[in-house]
């Protein structure tokens, strides 16, 4: 998406308009029951880290069920770094719309592993092509 705004700003700016770019606004602010948990680990590491994968799903799982009765959840393996999401992320899926929107505003910013990890509402369409595709 940041390559995308980026390519689309430099026509503009070639064409001799002003724009300006913010990072922030390729994200999804609307509310959804569809998050992505980014920073959990280090995405160098994942091709090393054989079942521990699944640990960590069952860690996020764990952490994320107590706000609400999670669909599924699936980590970005490599080979499907697509639409802003880096190897490691954690995709998942929430029943309703408000069992995410607790969720974010609980464990948005805590630490997982030492790391501070970082949590956004993604809208479904974008979840939808990563469930196609993994």
């Amino acid at each position: 998406q940041a390559a995308a705004m980026a390519q689309a700003a430099l026509k503009k700016v070639q064409g001799g308009e002003e724009v300006q770019i913010s990072l922030a606004d390729a994200g999804n602010r609307e509310v959804s029951q569809f998050l992505k948990l980014s920073n959990i680990v280090d995405p160098a590491e994942v091709f090393r880290m054989g079942d521990e994968i699944q640990d960590i799903q069952m860690d996020m799982k764990e952490m994320f069920m107590q706000y609400g009765n999670l669909v599924d959840i699936r980590m970005v393996m490599p080979g499907l770094e697509t639409m802003g999401a880096e190897t490691g992320s954690v995709f998942m899926e929430f029943e309703e719309k408000s069992a995410a929107e607790k969720s974010v505003k609980e464990i948005r910013g805590r630490k997982y592993d030492n790391r501070i990890t970082r949590l956004a509402f993604i809208k479904q369409e974008l979840y939808q092509e990563f469930k196609n595709h993994s």
